[in-house]
Parts: C-alpha cells; sequence; structure tokens
C-alpha cells in the first residue's frame, strides 16, 4: 500500500539555521578572548623573586578589566605547575569575583 503522506516542507530558517550554526562556531574566538590571550601569555613570563613583574602587573591590570568574561579563561590557564603564574592568575580571578559581587554578583558566567 503506497504512503499517503503529505510532504515535509522545509521553511527557509529550518534550512539557513544549521548553516548560520556553523558559520558561528566556524568564526574562532571572540573579541575578548583575542584581548585576554595576550595578557595570560604575558604573565605566564612572570619569574621567581620577582622576575618581569612590572611587565605581569600591567597585563594583570588589563586582564582584570576585563572582568567576569576573563574568568573562563583565567580558570584555564590557572592550570599551570608555575606556582608563580598560577598565584598571578588566581589573585586576578579573585580581583573580578571580588569586585563583580560588590556590584550584584549578576555578570559572572555559571
Amino acid at each position: 500500500m503506497p504512503c499517503r503522506c503529505l510532504p515535509v516542507r522545509w521553511s527557509i530558517s529550518a534550512r539557513v539555521l544549521p548553516l548560520l550554526a556553523l558559520f558561528v562556531l566556524a568564526a574562532g574566538p571572540s573579541r575578548a578572548e583575542d584581548a585576554i590571550t595576550p595578557l595570560l601569555h604575558q604573565i605566564r613570563t612572570a619569574g621567581k623573586e620577582g622576575a618581569n613583574s612590572p611587565a605581569v602587573r600591567i597585563a594583570w591590570d588589563r586582564l582584570v578589566e576585563h572582568g567576569p568574561a576573563a574568568l573562563p579563561a583565567i580558570l584555564q590557564a590557572m592550570d599551570t605547575p608555575n606556582t608563580v603564574v598560577a598565584n598571578w592568575l588566581r589573585t586576578a580571578f579573585d580581583q573580578i569575583v571580588e569586585r563583580d559581587l560588590h556590584r550584584g554578583g549578576q555578570a559572572i558566567p555559571v
């Protein structure tokens, strides 16, 4: 017995949506990530006994200015055996969270 099903009609949005999703995924990192990555690289140059501290401090200040948007990248960068670098990143993380909590804590990505 032949099927008497009505053909499925795809709307334009149903065809365009997967292409749009693919385009967004292929677009790469956001502008915020583009700005954060060099700062993390600079902080990774921190050495024992204050080696490279002035440059690292500038990068730290700029990283903290990015606010909660920087938290995921900071957490990922904290996975390092270098305790000096981990401490710089931990204090940046703490500073960002502290500032956001004083503003109501709504911007922290959970």
